[in-house]
């Protein structure tokens, strides 16, 4: 293996080869005498921006060479340099951004569903309890019963109900079972 310091390799001539494996690495290397580092930074990114391969390719290497200059640059100078386009088209980019979205969203998602399915069951359970009550009893008082239902949030406790609709004498019969 032979270490070899970025710092002391001449990054004009790296630009003029604009040999695009390079680029991303050329805002670590030696400037030209007496360039500023803003300035160098620009040209590096200029070289990389002008580089005859594909659009997508082209984005992938500013992305690149965004996350090397970091290591030399402040953060908010490349940021100022390199746009958030060239970054957001880049697609290596875009294949970590949507492969957080689906782990950030993935749980958010799943939790809905499952709220959502136990809202379902919960109504469902209501339903059966009601209808239970409607074929056996007047449909006006079993309806006044259904926001007292509502209230109870045990999912447990309702599914013992519904054997208690179907089986009671009498609509008061069902209330005792429902207050205990």
């Amino acid at each position: 293996y032979r270490v070899v310091r970025l710092i002391e390799i001449d990054g004009s001539s790296i630009l003029e080869l604009q040999a695009p494996g390079l680029m991303p690495f050329t805002p670590l290397m030696r400037p030209p005498e007496g360039m500023s580092a803003e300035r160098w930074l620009k040209e590096c990114i200029d070289a990389t921006s002008s580089l005859s391969v594909s659009k997508e390719h082209r984005h992938d290497l500013l992305a690149l060479l965004s996350v090397f200059g970091k290591l030399g640059y402040d953060e908010k100078l490349l940021m100022d340099s390199i746009t958030e386009d060239m970054v957001n088209e880049s697609l290596l980019f875009q294949r970590y951004a949507e492969r957080y979205a689906e782990n950030a969203i993935k749980p958010a998602v799943e939790e809905a569903l499952a709220r959502g399915i136990e809202q379902g069951e919960r109504n469902a359970t209501i339903g059966t309890i009601l209808s239970f009550l409607e074929a056996r009893f007047q449909t006006t008082a079993v309806r006044s019963l259904q926001p007292l239902l509502e209230t109870i949030d045990d999912m447990e406790r309702l599914k013992q109900l519904a054997p208690a609709a179907a089986s009671a004498e009498s609509l008061e019969k069902f209330l005792e079972a429902l207050s205990h």
